[in-house]
């Protein structure tokens, strides 16, 4: 997921969803010789754009409601400080996925 910034600096501080108990922003890390995540609390959005991707920063979600499947659509609810909330729509994509999809939106 790309956070694109035409405003001031802003911090991504939740996510929520209804199809999983908890939505988490996390961090990944190697712990040893181990790639995991760690919560990081709040993601600063500077002008112009972050990227949320497996190999950085991400969304984690646990206690799926319902399993989901490549090229499923959920919906999740991103909190902004300041700024409020935004409803986004994001499409489900493997788990070994390096680019993310484009549908629904562009980055002209």
């Amino acid at each position: 997921m790309d956070i694109e910034n035409a405003g001031g600096p802003v911090r991504l501080t939740r996510v929520r969803t209804d199809v999983a108990e908890r939505a988490e922003l996390v961090g990944i890390v190697m712990e040893g010789t181990e790639l995991t995540t760690a919560a990081v609390g709040a993601i600063d959005v500077p002008v112009g754009e972050v990227q949320l991707d497996p190999g950085g920063l991400a969304i984690k979600l646990d206690g799926l409601s319902q399993e989901l499947a490549v090229g499923d659509e959920i919906e999740m609810v991103l909190t902004f400080e300041p700024g409020g909330e935004l409803t986004v729509h994001y499409e489900v994509e493997p788990a070994d996925a390096r680019e993310h999809s484009h549908a629904g939106h562009s980055h002209d």
